[in-house]
Formats: C-alpha cells, structure tokens, sequence
C-alpha cells in the first residue's frame, strides 16, 4: 500500500495482509518534510472546477461541497477556491456563499466563488472573481445568458465595489499560445493573406521574425510553412514574440484590462513553460502578482499527480486562515508560486520581502538572498548574490 497526502508529505509504503476476519484496522503515519504553516505560509489553489471538463458534467452536475472539503484536506492545501462556470452553473451556483463553506475548518476552507468563463463575459479571455458577497451580475437575474458585458473589466469593477479583500485572478494565460497562428495574424490583410505567402516589402509593414533566418529555401519569400516554423522556434525561446492564438481562451484581455481595474495573473502549471513564461516576463511591466493554479478536475478517488501549481501565501504566524487575509496577501504579491516540491522559505532583495518597494534611488547593486527546501535537501539552504 502505498499513501500519502500531497506533495508536502513523503509517500510512504507498506506491506498490508488482508485477514480472514473482518474489521481489522491499519495505523498509518503521515510524514511530513517540510510544513510552509510553520514558516507563515499557507498554500491554496484558487481555481478548482466542480463541474464541466468531460468528466464532471454528471451523474450529479459535478461534484458537492462534501467531496471537495476531503480533497482539498487530503491535498495538504489550506485553501481551496471552488468556481462555478459555465458547464452545470445553475446546479453549481447554488452551493455559494458569501463566506467560507460551512464544511470548512481552521486550516482547511473552501469557499464558493465565479470563474467568468464559458458564459457570460468570457469572449476576450477569463477572470477569477474570488472573495464575493454576491455573485449575481446586476440585470444578469442569477442567469448565464442574461445582462453580462462583452468583457470583463465591468464585472472586475462590480466585483472590487463589494468592499473585502480579493484577488481577481486571470488564469489560463498559457492557453492558446501555443499553436500556430494562421499568416494573416502577422500583418493587415494584403497580398500575404492571398497568396499564403510573404515578401520582404510586405514583412517590413509588420513584426516579423528576420526573414533571412526563416527563409529555409532562399528563394526570398516565406511561405506559410517557413513562417509558421520560425513562429514554433520562436515559442521555444524566453522571452518571445510569437503571436499566440487569440481566440477566446486565457489572458487575452489582460494586457488592457490592467490599467483599468486591478488584476492579478495566474501561471497554467500544466501548460508548457515557454508561453506561460513569456506572458509572466512581460507582465512584470504592469507590476503585477503571479499566482499557481492547477484548476483541479479529478475524480475524488484519485490522487493529484505530476507537478500541481499551488500558490503560497505569508500570513504569518497564525492558527486559523482567515479567507479575507489570504486573498488580501494573494492581491499584494506576498506569495511564492510553487508546484510543493521546492519552497523559497525566504527571498529578499536589497532587504525587501516580495510586494515591498525596494526605492532604489539611482541605480546601483542590490543583494538578493533565498533560503529554500526540497525533497532532497537535508536542511535548508542559503544563496546570496549581488
């Protein structure tokens, strides 16, 4: 047998006989090698689909409080953010509440929430709106089709005017970033879109990878095969400038959506790195947070495998998680992204914890320094560097 309880924990095993008898009972000790409570952070994912994602659209429109109370307990998590969406919202809706579910415990909550996607606003990307006291859109009358804007900063807005602390996250980001655009995604319609070709006077009207480098023939003319490779080349690199699909999936209004309403961006753990990589690059100009996510849609019976992406936020020193404190460290960047397997326990630069301002008042050099642990890693350790 073989048992465990997220990736905090070391997973065990042992031999189990199965006796002739009945109600035999097996004492099983947890291990933990590293607890994040212990140094002021609690860990949480903020995007959980009880419902939708093939397997979860029946028997029962997705899965019941009940059942995710257990997963997110038996996942080491201390948060877990349930988000009713488009598939079975109006049996999902019904479960929320304008606090943590009544299931919940000191370190273990969940709270009911709304993933704006597959419904509503949605067509220009996704947005998480966590910490509501009301999830009805005013004019939407508790429906999916009824009263949403055709994008989300309106219900961003809306969402910030019900007074607490919230994080409003954009996940997905890696979504539709990695596949091939079609040609005329890289310039105006023109003889390119046409021709299902491109000549250097047409590329000079547009962004353009160096045409020379992806000309594979040499005859002077990308075709849309040569441009469609140099875009996959381009993918592999960080940071890029590959044009990602945009087709109604992930991050896409964010880039300006951000100076209208506060927003934070979360990592798609499961996507490859490189695009998810160079959207978190670029979104350091708009000084925004990064949080982890797996938006968890397994069966109750199963183990979450791989790398999940979690999110650990520094309360401090605290006996309880309070939601409304955990979502305001969420929002301000106190947080460290993580798949649990490796935590930067510590990590200042020039002195400042992430989410202080360093105020460098010219340039100069700064000492950055991280104490981190891992699995293999016998004690923590410390790096520094200028």
């Amino acid at each position: 047998m073989t048992y465990g309880r997220g990736p905090e924990y070391r997973l065990k095993s042992q031999d189990l006989i199965v006796p002739e008898r009945s109600g035999t009972t097996l004492d099983v000790r947890l291990e933990r090698w590293i607890d994040p409570s212990a140094h002021g952070f609690f860990g949480g994912d903020h995007h959980i689909h009880a419902a939708g994602c093939a397997q979860l659209y029946g028997p029962n429109a997705g899965r019941q409080p009940e059942g995710y109370v257990l997963q997110v307990k038996g996942e080491g998590l201390n948060v877990g953010c349930v988000l009713t969406w488009g598939p079975c919202y109006d049996f999902q809706r019904r479960f929320f509440e304008p606090r943590p579910d009544g299931l919940s415990e000191p370190l273990t909550l969940i709270k009911y929430d709304v993933e704006v996607s597959g419904f509503g606003s949605q067509a220009l990307g996704h947005v998480c709106l966590l910490n509501l006291r009301d999830q009805t859109y005013p004019g939407s009358e508790g429906t999916a089709t009824k009263g949403w804007p055709t994008w989300t900063t309106p219900v961003l807005r809306w969402a910030k005017t019900q007074g607490r602390s919230r994080a409003t996250p954009t996940p997905d980001r890696a979504w539709r970033s990695t596949r091939r655009p079609p040609l005329g995604a890289y310039s105006p319609p023109s003889t390119a879109t046409r021709t299902v070709s491109l000549i250097p006077a047409e590329a000079a009207r547009g962004f353009f990878p160096p045409i020379r480098a992806a000309d594979a023939d040499r005859d002077g003319v990308l075709t849309r095969s040569e441009l469609e490779a140099a875009h996959e080349q381009a993918a592999d690199t960080l940071p890029n400038f590959a044009n990602p699909e945009m087709n109604g999936v992930g991050a896409m209004e964010l880039w300006f959506r951000s100076p209208w309403a506060r927003v934070t961006s979360s990592a798609r753990w499961t996507r490859p790195g490189s695009p998810s990589g160079t959207c978190g690059i670029n979104l350091l100009k708009l000084r925004l947070s990064v949080e982890g996510e797996r938006r968890d849609r397994l069966p109750l019976h199963e183990r979450l495998e791989g790398r999940p992406g979690r999110v650990y936020v520094r309360l401090g020193d605290v006996k309880t998680v309070n939601f409304d404190a955990w979502c305001a460290g969420l929002a301000a960047g106190r947080s460290y992204v993580s798949d649990g397997f490796a935590h930067p326990l510590e990590f200042t630069v020039g002195g400042k914890r992430p989410s202080e301002q360093l105020g460098l008042e010219k340039p100069g050099v700064s000492r950055c320094a991280r104490r981190w642990r891992s699995p293999s890693a016998r004690r923590s350790r410390w790096r520094t560097a200028a």
